[in-house]
């Protein structure tokens, strides 16, 4: 596996609309100077937070993650789960791999964007209701020239929880990359009272990235074959949530 690198500052790949899409309301410069000053801070705080502690990264099978660095893979995950998740992505940045963010074009999204750009990611601005057709095929672009790779909030972004749609499927397909199930989980936690009961790991946790087995979506996989993936990729989920929690308890192995 590749040494940790610097990683540099990542880009945003599409034009960003001077009106938020959702609520109207326009970006002045003093909400772009308070998006670019908090940045950097809340993500100094993150990874902070996350040096705390120990961090395990392996696959099912007890392996070391040995994935193609040039290659695209699209990290699929649940939204309980985002924060570990944020937290793997910048780890595969720091070891070299290029990766992407599809973000919502909204003010609210600002922030996020520019926190990802520093972490080394690339940023696609659109969302699955909003101008979703031109985000989703600058995004599938850049996977497909520069082996981005992407993390996929499966059952985002307002849930049923841990119900997957058929997205993190579909780009798989799309953009020709291999699918990967993410779990990540830590030992303590806290859970929000959020839709998803966020997970967030307490100073000092075990933090461990599990990850499934690749796979190769079908690119003549027809509607019902996609809906059967996405419930597939659930359960499998679902198996891989209950392996990596009994890992962070330090009750057991992955077998």
């Amino acid at each position: 596996m590749s040494s940790p690198q610097k990683a540099g500052r990542g880009r945003t790949l599409n034009k960003i609309p001077e009106l938020s899409t959702s609520t109207q309301r326009k970006r002045t410069p003093f909400r772009r100077f308070l998006n670019w000053s908090l940045a950097p801070i809340i993500l100094a705080v993150f990874k902070l937070w996350y040096a705390l502690g120990e961090t395990v990264v392996v696959c099912e099978d007890g392996s070391t993650p040995d994935l193609e660095l040039d290659s695209p893979y699209v990290f699929a995950g649940w939204h309980e789960q985002l924060f570990n998740a944020f937290h793997f992505m910048g780890c595969e940045v720091r070891r070299g791999r290029r990766a992407i963010t599809l973000i919502s074009p909204s003010i609210d999204g600002d922030l996020i964007s520019n926190i990802a750009m520093l972490r080394g990611s690339d940023v696609v601005r659109g969302s699955a209701t909003r101008s979703g057709f031109a985000a989703l095929r600058t995004l599938i672009s850049a996977m497909r020239k520069d082996g981005c790779s992407s993390f996929v909030v499966t059952d985002g972004p307002k849930g049923p929880v841990r119900e997957s749609k058929s997205g993190a499927v579909m780009l798989a397909r799309m953009s020709r990359a291999q699918l990967v199930p993410l779990v990540c989980v830590a030992s303590p936690e806290r859970r929000l009272g959020t839709w998803d009961r966020l997970r967030v790991p307490s100073p000092f946790a075990k933090k461990v990235m599990l990850l499934g087995t690749p796979r190769t979506v079908p690119r003549d996989l027809d509607e019902i074959g996609i809906e059967i993936a996405a419930r597939d990729l659930d359960l499998e989920l679902a198996i891989l949530t209950t392996k990596a929690e009994a890992m962070a308890r330090g009750k057991t192995e992955p077998v």
